[in-house]
């Protein structure tokens, strides 16, 4: 059996994303995997309790998410009995690294484990061939690569040239580069709800409050046509005043998929008829337009990759991107 250990080099740099995605990339190879998730914190406890539920749906049935709780001292006996358990199970155990780990924690982790690391980079166009160099040197005694993710639109030629050419030194130990993708950023009706203090009016039956939103438009600021400057965006929420149905009604008449009313008016009803028809559901809050922006603005902290879509995606993204060849040739 083969272990993988995903660690990155700061919080939500996509671990889990990556982690999930192998075990989907397994699976389409015939491979069994099970999932785990390291905790060495209440945050990172009350995080995965909390997403236990959609992660779990992210995954083949075949194959496990759970979690192994990390002491500050752990010994082997913490790492390897439980997974022991698993290896008659599972060609590959994949064990996604506490994001409070150090570079040298991983590395001694690692060896406890008998495992390969992959290790992720979030992209900064600051980033330095010399910090990855330095990573090898931890690495020195271990199997690694890296996995750069969250290149910008305009950087791959730079991130090819500078890292993963093949004159580049360390060239051979980068699987490669996962563009950005706003989509995976993306957030759920329901967590709207609650970022803003609001209530829902739901037309869908059953309700579908899972669907994720990946743009938010004001409406009223623009001096274009109210279906013209909506229709820029799909798989968005609409944020208007509670007292401009106009508004409402134009970006009804476009691919929204929620509208957030502020202010605490309540929808009239040729709005919640045109709603009611089109099955978008309204999310009233008492709150005024710039405060829910401000709410919203912040947005991606919230985001979990905890979405049957966001896997979908990012699985995508790995197999255009990444060299997956090298990832099945880890497997014994």
């Amino acid at each position: 059996m083969t272990v993988l250990y995903v660690a990155s080099d700061k919080p939500a740099s996509g671990k889990t994303a990556l982690c999930s995605s192998l075990s989907v990339l397994f699976n389409k190879h015939g491979l069994s995997s099970a999932v785990y998730k390291l905790i060495s914190s209440q945050e990172d406890e009350e995080i995965f309790s909390q997403h236990l539920e959609n992660f779990s749906k992210l995954l083949n049935p075949k194959n496990v998410l759970d979690s192994i709780n990390l002491p500050k001292q752990f010994t082997i006996e913490d790492l390897v009995k439980p997974l022991k358990k698993e290896e008659e199970n599972f060609d590959v155990l994949i064990i996604e690294a506490p994001s409070s780990q150090t570079p040298t924690d991983v590395a001694k982790t690692a060896k406890i484990l008998d495992s390969h690391v992959l290790e992720i980079i979030n992209f900064s166009p600051d980033m330095d061939i010399i910090d990855l160099k330095n990573l090898c040197d931890t690495f020195s005694n271990i199997k690694f690569n890296f996995l750069i993710n969250n290149v910008t639109k305009h950087c791959g030629h730079s991130l090819q040239k500078d890292f993963l050419d093949p004159s580049v030194p360390i060239s051979n130990q980068i699987l490669g580069g996962v563009p950005e993708k706003r989509s995976l950023i993306g957030i759920s009706i329901d967590s709207i709800v609650n970022l803003v203090d609001g209530h829902i009016i739901d037309f869908n039956n059953p309700a579908d409050h899972n669907q994720l939103i990946n743009h938010f438009m004001v409406g009223g600021w623009s001096l274009d046509a109210g279906e013209l400057y909506f229709g820029l965006l799909e798989q968005k929420a609409a944020i208007i005043r509670g007292d401009r149905p106009d508004m409402q009604m134009a970006a009804l008449s476009t691919k929204t998929a929620c509208l957030i009313l502020t202010g605490g008016f309540s929808p009239n009803q040729y709005v919640v008829l045109q709603a009611e028809d089109k099955g978008v559901p309204i999310i009233v809050t008492n709150q005024d337009t710039i405060a829910t922006m401000e709410l919203l603005n912040n947005v991606e902290s919230f985001s979990r990759f905890d979405h049957s879509e966001k896997l979908k995606e990012f699985v995508d993204l790995i197999e255009m991107n990444i060299d997956t060849k090298s990832i099945l040739e880890l497997i014994n």
